[in-house]
């Protein structure tokens, strides 16, 4: 990460107190019950403290169990006698904080060595389980790091070193059969505070103000952004607790949003119901757009999706999304999202309107962007809002339950709660290892969730779980090979032209009908049988022989040219209906006709827009067929920046369209950095 990144991930927190009059967390210095002011009570950034539910005690009771084999030890931590938060932290898989009594007790994570959910003692947690008797020790006036203070012990347990005096003073880890000295304290343990106990109206009552505050900010924002555009207001509903939070606000403020939501057909049936409910609860007009079977059988070309391939998305959320908004809302829309900036370092910089490079046509507008998770709960159970009950069973994240960028322990819930779910991706999965020749460790540990060999993400689980055989392999072999997807393609690059090869498939049909794609027209038909296609105005030929299934490619840049031949035949053989081709053709030239994207020639632009937002040839070719090709680079895309204008007018996204607001004129410009115009 630059230093610009990192500078504005240091931003990203939330100060945090504790209230010992009251006992409670508060978010503002002061509490709004007593007036006490409040302690600093340091997380891990950004600090974003959420109450445990249900679940979550349940999981904290599972791993407590499994590291200490005591039941009791869940009272000695006072967890089970009173209000207890989590704070997301900052792992190679799922890890949370746990505070109780104004003290960070320890941390709950998912050990994918052992798929279990285990216990990390902090300072706190080690001295309570020293006082009561419930955990082994050892006595040292000294230590030093790494010291060895003990031999034996399960690899990763943990032992508390104590002076004479029984005083925490460090703490020691299990690793290679030996205690290490792990971390050594300089200051007394803060220990959980157990009086008062309060409730979640204490909470609730002691940050009042500061829900006001955020409160009266987001209706503003909603209110004034709303009567600056001047469009249709649409609530995109996840079924979730954020969206749900500015679904309230803005009906409150006034507003009068119909809901919106995208069933990809990989949602949970809790979610589902619970879009139902809202919808009644609020007496709001409910809008439902249902992606069916689709991932699933692009699936059969795609293959699994991946965090560095994630054709899903635009097949099953954006697809579905964009033909919506461009059939009921030509002249633009504004979507209410229920996006925070503590989520991630990209929505922390987004600010309150943005437009989203795949939907230009409507303006999206976050009016809880600076709400934390503490106050959202708060908010939500204070009005009792019908939030989604998959949160008090341990979910944290809410979609499609098979999303990559998903941790192995939220796997490990679905696998318990929705048994024949999670058992009939299972069963794909294998499918595909056992097809494309991976390792047991590819599914075992969900190696599918990174497409090539070499990603920063699967590198660290290598290193975590210590695998050190995988072979790194060359380029061709790291991306994953798709099942029935081998086109039998196969590109000669010389000096002077480009030689395709085709296997299994003729080139003919789609080169001739993609060809005016790429500004190639037929120019004439050879004795022999074979064809000839030019490119007008400059010098360069396409000569297909008679078998149909090779083709020379002649004159400038004939490997760039071969390379988006070979993107075009695998959008013709490869189509997987998505739409995105014809939403997107600024001269509404393709039509998606029997499972192929045929081209009224009469209209193409020959702009190149329908490559680049096509999933097969944007995603499958430049993620794996271009290594398999050999192909020795990515081509820039390229198209002409007078069809951009043409799009804006398209989508009605003209000036005229726009209120002459700085930040909505501003969010015009993602979309040319998106097809990457020159």
């Amino acid at each position: 990460m630059n230093s610009l990144g990192q500078s504005v991930l240091k931003s990203m927190r939330i100060p945090l107190w504790w209230c010992g009059n009251c006992n409670i967390p508060i978010r503002e210095l002061r509490c709004s019950k007593c007036g006490e002011v409040g302690v600093a009570t340091p997380l891990t950034n950004p600090g974003d403290l959420r109450p445990a539910f249900q679940g979550d005690l349940e999981l904290i009771g599972e791993a407590l169990y499994y590291e200490f084999s005591d039941r009791s030890i869940e009272k000695v931590l006072r967890i089970s006698e009173g209000l207890v938060y989590l704070n997301k932290v900052p792992f190679i898989d799922d890890m949370k904080e746990v505070v109780v009594g104004g003290a960070v007790i320890g941390r709950l994570f998912f050990d994918i060595k052992s798929m279990k959910w285990r216990w990390r003692l902090s300072e706190s947690s080690a001295q309570m389980l020293v006082d009561y008797g419930k955990v082994e020790y050892v006595v040292r006036d000294k230590v030093k790091p790494l010291e060895v203070v003990k031999q034996g012990g399960p690899e990763g347990s943990q032992m508390p070193v104590v002076n004479e005096s029984g005083k925490l003073i460090a703490l020691a880890v299990s690793r290679g059969n030996f205690f290490r000295i792990q971390k050594i304290f300089k200051t007394s343990p803060k220990l959980p505070q157990e009086n008062p106990r309060a409730t979640l109206s204490d909470v609730v009552k002691g940050n009042e103000y500061r829900l006001r505050r955020l409160t009266s900010l987001a209706a503003s924002k909603a209110y004034s952004i709303s009567r600056k555009i001047r469009k249709p207001v649409i609530a995109s509903y996840s079924g979730g607790k954020d969206s749900l939070v500015a679904l309230y606000i803005c009906l409150k403020t006034g507003l009068e949003p119909r809901i919106l939501f995208n069933d990809t057909g990989l949602e949970l049936p809790e979610t589902v119901v619970n879009v139902d409910d809202v919808s009644r609860f609020f007496n709001t007009e409910l809008d439902y757009i249902g992606s069916g079977k689709s991932f699933w059988s692009a699936l059969e070309t795609f293959g699994p999706p991946a965090r560095d391939y994630r054709w899903c998305c635009k097949v099953v959320k954006l697809a579905p999304i964009a033909r919506y908004y461009r059939e009921n809302y030509p002249n633009g829309a504004l979507v209410v999202v229920g996006q925070r900036a503590y989520e991630s370092l990209h929505r922390f910089r987004s600010g309150y309107l943005w437009r989203n490079k795949w939907l230009p046509q409507v303006l999206n507008m976050s009016p809880i962007q600076e709400w934390d998770q503490l106050s959202e709960w708060l908010y939500i159970l204070d009005n009792k809002l019908p939030y989604n009950p998959l949160y008090t069973r341990g979910f944290d994240r809410l979609g499609c339950y098979l999303c990559p960028a998903a941790n192995i322990a939220e796997y490990c819930l679905i696998e318990r709660q929705y048994p024949s779910l999670w058992s009939a991706w299972i069963r794909e999965i294998l499918k595909w290892q056992e097809l494309t020749a991976q390792p047991p460790e590819w599914s075992k540990y969900h190696l599918w969730r990174w497409l090539r060999r070499e990603s920063p993400g699967r590198q660290r689980v290598y290193r975590y779980l210590k695998i050190t055989n995988v072979s790194e392999g060359t380029p061709a072999d790291t991306a994953t090979p798709v099942r029935g997807s081998r086109l039998g393609i196969a590109i000669e690059i010389s000096a002077s032209s480009t030689i395709i090869r085709s296997a299994h498939y003729s080139l003919v049909e789609p080169i001739i009908q993609q060809g005016v794609i790429l500004g190639l027209i037929l120019s004439t038909a050879k004795v022999d049988g074979g064809l000839i296609l030019a490119r007008a105005g400059k010098r360069v030929t396409v000569e297909i022989s008679p078998c149909g299934r090779r083709a020379v490619v002649s004159g400038e840049n004939s490997a760039a040219i071969a390379y988006d031949i070979v993107k075009s035949v695998s959008r013709w053989y490869r189509c997987v209906k998505c739409g995105n081709c014809s939403f997107w053709c600024p001269g509404s030239a393709i039509v998606v006709d029997s499972g192929r994207p045929r081209v009224d020639w009469k209209n193409c632009r020959s702009c190149r827009v329908c490559i680049e937002v096509c999933p097969v040839s944007s995603v499958y070719v430049d993620k794996i067929e271009r290594y398999v090709l050999g192909y020795p680079f990515k081509p820039r895309k390229k198209a002409d920046v007078r069809l951009v204008l043409e799009l804006y007018r398209k989508l009605n996204l003209g000036a005229s369209a726009i209120a002459s607001s700085s930040e909505v004129s501003e969010s015009l410009e993602g979309l040319n950095f998106f097809l990457e115009f020159e």
